[in-house]
């Protein structure tokens, strides 16, 4: 209850800023000093409870990943230490060769991604309801109809564009896996090896395990390197169509600000807020 509050706390404080920020464009395209001064005053002010809050929700969301991996490796550990299964999976079932990593390592990225999960699906819907709320009194039905309609396209285009980062992720943790075990191996097996004077071999199997993870890991950079490309610039091609038509239509001065959070595309943590001036230019 606490983070579902906070969450909707930090929807409100970035509607408010968006709205004080363009106040503050209007006062000055207008030249009134007295109102842009006691804006920046009030900007300032909203400073402090908008960084608590999102400190607040690090925080949370921190102590929800830990109650996740207390529970998760409680559990882990009564069902391993239970009718000699460690000694099972270590001597007679080859099926898991790395239990050590799937109980430390992959347990604790599991908790943190389950924890981040909650926060990108709530603050996303949240901001979808209240932000769309917001753009229907400013723009009417029309406007917000053509928007959604656009940034739905968008987001189906990204969609469809996007390489599967979470197949890429869980064979990046079974390659992790897969090293960890070839050095634990070589640990457990260093008296018989150096009595052959097996190390070339060992080293040579070493040597395999790392260079194919690190020849995944250069293709997920890759990969990642031209996604966010792409989706930076459908983001700003977007504000500039949107931007344009605005012009065409109304004729007054919207301020359109890149953050992140949820509209454009809440899968992947970026959207467009759409912040509009209560003035129109100087003639």
């Amino acid at each position: 209850m606490t983070h579902s509050g906070f969450l909707v706390f930090r929807t409100l404080v970035s509607l408010y800023v968006a709205d004080l920020d363009g106040r503050l464009v209007s006062a000055m395209v207008k030249g009134k000093a007295r109102e842009f001064a006691v804006g920046i005053v009030w900007w300032m002010a909203v400073a402090i409870p908008a960084t608590y809050t999102n400190s607040m929700l690090s925080f949370l969301q921190a102590k929800l990943a830990c109650a996740y991996r207390t529970r998760l490796t409680t559990h882990i550990h009564k069902q391993y230490l239970s009718d000699n299964t460690f000694y099972t999976l270590g001597n007679l079932d080859d099926r898991i060769k790395n239990a050590d990593q799937l109980i430390t390592v992959d347990v604790a990225k599991f908790s943190d991604a389950l924890a981040e999960l909650y926060g990108n699906l709530a603050k996303p819907v949240l901001d979808i309801v209240i932000f769309n709320w917001k753009l229907s009194r400013n723009v009417g039905g029309e406007g917000l109809f053509v928007m959604t309609l656009l940034v739905q396209l968008t987001a189906n285009v990204m969609g469809a564009l996007t390489p599967p980062f979470g197949y890429y992720l869980a064979q990046e943790g079974k390659l992790e896996g897969q090293f960890r075990f070839a050095h634990s191996r070589l640990i457990e097996n260093a008296e018989e090896i150096a009595f052959y004077s097996g190390h070339f071999w060992e080293k040579v199997v070493l040597d395999r395990e790392y260079f194919a993870l690190i020849k995944h890991i250069n293709r997920i950079l890759r990969r990642r390197l031209i996604h966010g490309t792409m989706e930076d610039f459908v983001v700003r091609l977007t504000s500039l169509v949107l931007l344009i038509s605005d012009q065409i239509r109304m004729g007054s001065l919207w301020i359109i600000t890149l953050c992140s959070s949820s509209i454009l595309q809440y899968p992947w943590k970026s959207s467009i807020i759409f912040r509009k001036s209560y003035s129109k230019y100087p003639s």
